[in-house]
């Protein structure tokens, strides 16, 4: 599934999802604008999201990507690779995303 965000009326985030039919099955038939991702996955998986895994990179676009964007091709972007696991250890999801660094910023709180 491909999908696009935006924030005050300009493409901010690009989002590319990869969920197991054989895990969620009928999951195609979920209207992504009234349900969120992980909803229809914990609903079509029938087990919960206990945790996921997110490493952050740089990349520069593809053509389609920047067109999706509304950048030029090869302009560099935050990457997150994020994979999403059930309590037993089952991946539930796999996404990648795209930001432009100029409309989203990511904070990161760490306790001790």
């Amino acid at each position: 599934m491909k999908r696009v965000r935006f924030i005050e009326g300009e493409p901010a985030i690009f989002f590319e999802n990869w969920i197991p039919l054989l895990r969620c099955p009928k999951i195609e038939e979920t209207d992504f604008e009234k349900v969120s991702v992980f909803d229809a996955v914990e609903s079509h998986a029938n087990s919960r999201i206990s945790h996921g895994v997110r490493k952050f990179t740089a990349v520069a676009l593809t053509y389609e990507e920047a067109e999706l964007l509304d950048l030029i091709e090869n302009e560099p972007v935050l990457c997150i690779n994020q994979y999403t696991f059930d309590d037993k250890k089952n991946p539930l999801e796999q996404s990648r995303v795209l930001l432009r660094t100029d409309k989203y910023e990511i904070t990161s709180v760490l306790n001790r």
